[in-house]
């Protein structure tokens, strides 16, 4: 019997995934969605065949599975991903990644507000890097060292942490 095998790989900013393919043997479907720290998953697998199912946190146990609809839904976190070092060349989505760094980032930009609202998450230079949004004005120009210290100071912190 044929079988089919591919692991769900949720976090990264990817919290759905789907998937169909006819087989010699039917249609196979997967699906999967992380929602609120639920993750679900749909399987169809075709008649005559098996799958593997190798379920997120749980890949120590995969499952096997014949033929028919299977479903599964359970609490799941995915692991965090290692940050980026902070720089100045970051594109500003990026950094938006980065909580602590981000607060501390609008933090220092309060008493300019015209640059702490470009700053903020969801304003739209979020692909530029950081050094050039803070190009924009003479006010926000002088802020880079204080920037770029904050960044030299929690990059070390973490460095420290690990």
């Amino acid at each position: 019997m044929p079988a089919a095998r591919g692991p769900p790989r949720p976090g990264g900013g990817l919290t759905s995934a789907w998937a169909t393919h006819l087989t010699p043997y039917g249609e196979a479907r997967v699906a999967w969605t992380l929602e609120n720290n639920t993750f679900t998953l749909n399987v169809t697998v075709p008649p005559n065949t098996t799958a593997t199912v190798t379920l997120p946190g749980q890949e120590h146990a995969p499952l096997e599975v014949t033929a028919g609809e299977h479903h599964w839904s359970y609490g799941y976190q995915p692991p965090r991903q290692p940050l980026p070092p902070l720089s100045l060349d970051l594109p500003l989505i990026d950094v938006w990644d980065d909580e602590e760094a981000t607060r501390e980032l609008l933090a220092l930009a309060q008493a300019h507000p015209p640059l702490a609202g470009m700053l903020k998450p969801g304003s739209g230079v979020s692909k530029l890097p950081l050094d050039l949004v803070l190009s924009f004005s003479v006010e926000s120009k002088a802020l880079v060292p204080e920037v770029a210290a904050l960044f030299d100071r929690l990059n070390e912190e973490r460095a420290a942490h690990t």
